[in-house]
């Protein structure tokens, strides 16, 4: 699916808050953190973390656990 020309419009218009808004979050996060919440969120937002929260009988009874990392 394709974003209309109104959406890309505000996408478009949206850059600058978002460079904005990144900028204000660096300057009162230390770097170490900023890497460190970065990674996670890469990790939580993977299509991996996605497969196991969708199986996971909270979300779905239906379906088994994935427990590759419940261990954690």
């Amino acid at each position: 699916m394709r974003p209309t020309p109104a959406e890309r419009d505000k996408l478009a218009a949206s850059q600058p808050l978002w460079q904005a808004a990144q900028r204000r979050f660096e300057t009162i996060m230390p770097a170490n953190q900023t890497v460190a919440l970065t990674a996670i969120l890469a990790e939580i937002s993977s299509p991996e973390c996605a497969h196991i929260f969708i199986a996971s009988p909270e979300v779905n009874p239906a379906s088994p656990a994935l427990s590759k990392k419940a261990d954690r």
